[in-house]
């Protein structure tokens, strides 16, 4: 059981009214709602409603339903909106958790009202903040935490009785009226339920001592658990377990021992509903505990009344119907999961990511005399249909929404339009296909485990987070697979962190949605130049700007003979031209750019002694990242490191390349490369990246070098600062920092 009733005498808590304090308390409230209750996104709506009322001078009573713990804390969204401040009757025991929450709670516009008793002081200061109408008061009349946010429990009637007392007050002060705004709160799961509760299933199948009861659906487990803590409960209090419909079942047992209960207390017929009749319950067993008027004895005996009285009031929060028959919305089960495991192991959980939907109702102007022919009092009839009718509504509308979803995400044709990751706009959210190009598993600072992934396709790289408590992180840790290709619908935007995405909906790519287009290459990022024309351009460089001889006989060998390869070859795993076509892109750039520098020196130059050698210049531009082809491996997810390549790298794997073509040529009886030319050419390999942390152990130590050097180092520079200025948001003057350079790049705009 939960300590939510206190053996200690009762002492009211006002609050604390300072417009400072909800002012801060608002800019800090969105952070802990996402913390504490995973309540990540909000929508108001009808503040107007409330503001409307205030602005009339009407005395006002917020009335929303009650099925989370953080729906007080959503209602400041409300306050903001409406551009008023709110006071809230709280439960007593929450101003005795901990000095914190106290002091939260107080500057936030809640007092404390005793539930174990008749609590005048808080009902007078109740009743006298409708008369001043100095803000709306908060009161939820269900009069406990359902867990069930679609179904509205049966209201107490103690929001009518003060709205009366107020308005027979208000009345006579020739004041306006007091209403009643029903305010209806619900919450969307954004998320894989079935991943976020599955973990959750498994343990408390665990207590049980049984397997995990993984090839049943959701639906079912939670039904057979439901059956099992049933039976635990009639065992515990009946001493055997009954046979029958679970809820037929449940109906019977509360009633048999509330039964019992207000026999033994003499509270039989003095309230109604199972909320109303274990408050009853508790007002007569608690006072003399408190007085200390009982032995140790009947102390205990009056503790398991009351155990049975909270247990019984849980037992009566998992209403018929509420899950199974099919189709089952995610929140439904995500609330009887959370309500099973708070009634079975005393811990509350809150899984997300969760969006808060909160409706302001039409007014509902209290009558300040009752209508005494009703069973129950009118206003609290009509705020009932009010609150019930708007959830209604809301449910209704995501059932058809996720119907559409679902109708969206698995068809093909017309009704399932797809968009290029790289065609995604800041903002938006669509459906695409994209590889899954990695999975890195990495730790938090609080030693956490969390995958970084990074999906795909022919235009865009998109790496972000996927957090050990976020919904998605069990797939990714099971099911995702490197170099698979994935249908996801996400939400695409632009952070300081680079691009991101917030997956929806992610599955496997199927046969199926080739009608829709989808082709691997459209996954893989590509040269946007013709790879043939490339690789042409190359040969017909060498061809004119190396004198026949063996060093174009060399230069042309290695090009031929690797043909194939280079054709799709990837200039690097990460950072630059890291692309199917990449290498010729890059290579060719850094060639074109070489050979132009060494003709416009050669030119200024010409008396140089030696003369540059244009031809050297082209030669060692073209074949400078020939070891690449060695150094690394092209897969569908791109280039990934050979053994060779991380132990040994390009450069030198570059050089031998060269060495083992001129021993070739030597060995088939072609004219040898000379010794001098040989040794120039191998120095333009190893030196091209200059240091020794890049990878080269000598710097450019001849003018054919440097040239070759700046242009390799400029042409990757240039796609890298590219690169950054494409991924940075349009509306920002500089990009992040967080990037292959380390630096700032500015786009402009300031």
């Amino acid at each position: 059981m939960q300590n939510i009733i206190l053996e200690e005498p009762y002492e009211f808590v006002p609050p604390i009214e300072s417009k400072f304090w909800t002012w801060v308390l608002r800019f800090w409230l969105r952070r802990y709602l996402r913390k504490v209750f995973s309540v990540t996104s909000f929508e108001v709506c009808g503040a107007e409603k409330l503001r409307a009322s205030i602005d009339e001078g009407k005395g006002v009573i917020v009335a929303p339903n009650h099925s989370r713990l953080s729906d007080p804390m959503v209602l400041g969204m409300l306050s903001k909106e409406a551009r008023t401040q709110l006071f809230a009757m709280a439960s007593w025991h929450l101003f005795k958790q901990n000095k914190f929450e106290r002091f939260l709670i107080r500057r936030m516009g809640a007092f404390s009202v005793y539930r174990e008793g008749n609590d005048r002081t808080a009902v007078n200061f109740a009743i006298d903040i409708l008369v001043q109408g100095r803000r709306p008061l908060v009161m939820f009349p269900e009069g406990a935490v359902s867990r069930h946010c679609d179904l509205v429990m049966d209201l107490m009637d103690g929001p009518a009785f003060i709205a009366r007392q107020a308005a027979k007050k208000r009345e006579k002060q020739g004041k306006p009226p007091v209403v009643i705004h029903p305010v209806a709160i619900r919450y969307y799961f954004d998320g894989d339920v079935e991943a976020t509760i599955g973990p959750d299933l498994d343990a408390l199948e665990h207590r049980f001592s049984w397997q995990p009861q993984t090839h049943l659906t959701l639906t079912q487990r939670l039904g057979k658990l439901g059956r099992a803590i049933l039976c635990a409960k009639e065992i515990e209090y009946l001493g055997f377990a009954r046979e029958g419909d679970p809820h037929e079942r449940a109906d019977k047992l509360m009633q048999e021992v509330l039964d019992r209960l207000e026999e033994k207390w003499g509270t039989a017929g003095k309230e109604k509903g199972v909320v109303g009749r274990v408050k009853a319950l508790r007002t007569v067993i608690l006072p003399d505990m408190i007085a200390g008027k009982v032995s140790p004895e009947e102390r205990e005996a009056r503790w398991r009344d009351l155990a049975e009285c909270y247990y019984l009031q849980q037992l009566a929060h998992y209403p018929q119907g509420y899950i199974g028959g099919g189709a089952d919305l995610p929140e439904r089960l995500l609330e009887t999961t959370e309500r099973m495991e708070e009634d079975f192991t005393d811990e509350s959980k809150y899984h997300g990511p969760l969006h808060c939907v909160i409706k302001v109702g039409d007014a509902i102007t209290v009558d300040p005399v009752r209508d005494r022919s009703a069973a129950q009092d009118p206003a609290m009839t009509k705020t009932h249909e009010s609150l019930q009718g708007m959830l209604d509504a809301m449910v209704e509308q995501r059932r058809a929404a996720l119907a559409q979803q679902t109708e969206l995400f698995d068809k093909t044709g017309e009704s399932s339009p797809i968009t290029a990751l790289g065609e995604l706009t800041n903002g938006q959210e669509a459906d695409f296909f994209a590889l899954l190009a990695d999975r890195t598993q990495l730790t938090t600072k609080d030693g956490k485990p969390y995958w970084r992934v990074t999906f795909r396709d022919a235009r865009r790289d998109v790496s972000f987070p996927v957090w050990s408590d976020a919904p998605l992180f069990a797939k990714c840790d099971k099911e995702w697979e490197v170099g698979g290709f994935y249908k996801l619908r996400a939400l695409y935007h632009e952070t300081s962190y680079g691009p991101q995405l917030d997956i929806r909906l992610i599955r496997p790519v199927e046969e199926t949605d080739k009608a829709d287009g989808f082709d691997p290459t459209m996954c893989q990022p590509r040269s946007r130049f013709d790879f043939e024309e490339m690789f042409a351009d190359l040969r017909t460089m060498a061809e004119e700007k190396i004198a026949p001889g063996p060093l174009q006989t060399l230069t042309l060998g290695l090009l031929d003979e690797h043909r194939d390869e280079l054709l799709v070859w990837p200039a690097a795993s990460r950072n630059h031209h890291a692309f199917a076509g990449g290498y010729l892109e890059h290579v060719r750039n850094v060639a074109t750019n070489a050979v132009m520098l060494a003709e416009r020196y050669a030119e200024i130059y010409p008396d140089m002694d030696p003369p540059l050698d244009v031809g050297m210049v082209a030669a060692g531009a073209i074949l400078h990242d020939i070891g690449k082809l060695r150094e690394l491996r092209n897969s569908a997810v791109g280039a990934e490191y050979t053994a060779s390549g991380s132990l040994v790298g390009h450069i030198l794997q570059g050089r031998d390349m060269i060495r083992e073509a001129a021993a070739a040529m030597e060995r088939d009886g072609l004219d040898p490369l000379d010794a001098e030319s040989l040794l120039r050419l191998e120095h333009i390999i190893i030196s091209h990246q200059r240091l020794p942390e890049w990878g080269s152990p000598k710097p450019p130590m001849t003018l054919e070098a440097l040239i070759v050097h700046y242009a390799d180092d400029t042409d990757a520079k240039f796609q890298m600062m590219m690169t950054i200025l494409a991924e940075t948001n349009a509306d920002a003057a500089l990009s992040s920092r967080r990037n292959v350079l380390g630096q700032q790049v500015y786009r402009g705009g300031e």
